[in-house]
């Protein structure tokens, strides 16, 4: 239960890095390099790269939210040693 609390949290506590100016501008450089790509490839590789990004995205969400649950976790671990040693 509190690993989903915490990945619930997540976007919350990103949000100011994902409107960063940074952040946004990386995307758009991303973006547009896929769909350079993407225009320059038949209808069906089109579909094939599509297919092929969502599975990273995919892979890559769930990698960053174990991450963060872990690192919360982890953190909520060590400052409760810290308060009773």
């Amino acid at each position: 239960m509190l690993a989903a609390y915490i990945a619930d949290s997540m976007e919350e506590t990103m949000q100011p890095y994902t409107d960063s100016d940074d952040f946004l501008q990386s995307r758009k450089v991303i973006n547009k390099r896929i769909s350079a790509l993407r225009s320059a490839i038949p209808e069906p590789q089109q579909r094939e790269l599509n297919s092929l990004l969502n599975m990273i995205d995919n892979a890559n969400t769930e990698y960053v939210e174990k991450a963060y649950t872990t690192g919360v976790v982890y953190g909520v671990r060590l400052r409760d040693e810290v308060i009773t040693k």
